[in-house]
């Protein structure tokens, strides 16, 4: 979960949108998405 808690703070407010996509499936497009939007 290191990797996850330093996204967040390079992203800050989609964290948690990447997280729970990237927790239940762990996709790049889904992490992806969440950045662009």
């Amino acid at each position: 979960m290191l990797l996850v808690e330093h996204f967040s703070k390079l992203i800050g407010h989609h964290t948690y949108q990447i997280v729970d996509c990237v927790d239940e499936q762990f996709r790049v497009p889904c992490t992806a998405a969440g950045i662009n939007q």
